[in-house]
């Protein structure tokens, strides 16, 4: 089955979150979390917790960014997991152009 690729308009804020369990599938927090996030131009923005505040702890095993899509077009995104939970979360969405409509 395909994933549903969201469509937001520039200007739009779209949070990305990843969330990491243990084998068991208990929420672990892993030993470090990065996320990457590649525009449409090619242009990769890397955040690592506890380094940059963009991304944010929300509990056990969960973190998130608000991005602030400001380029039109395809965008990947990867938050990663290393250490005590080795995982990858991942996704990508898709920015629109807004459209201006005069009376």
């Amino acid at each position: 089955m395909a994933a549903t690729i969201h469509s937001y308009f520039v200007g739009a804020v779209v949070t990305l979150a990843g969330a990491f369990t243990n084998p068991a599938g208990a929420a672990v927090d892993p030993s470090a979390v990065t996320f990457t996030l590649r525009e449409p131009d090619a242009t990769y923005t890397v955040y690592e917790f506890g380094v940059d505040a963009e991304l944010i702890r929300d509990g056990v095993g969960l973190y998130h960014v608000d991005w602030t899509a400001a380029k039109a077009g395809m965008h990947c995104w990867g938050m990663a997991g290393t250490g005590t939970a080795q995982a990858v979360n991942e996704g990508e969405f898709e920015v629109e152009a807004r459209c201006s409509v005069a009376p």
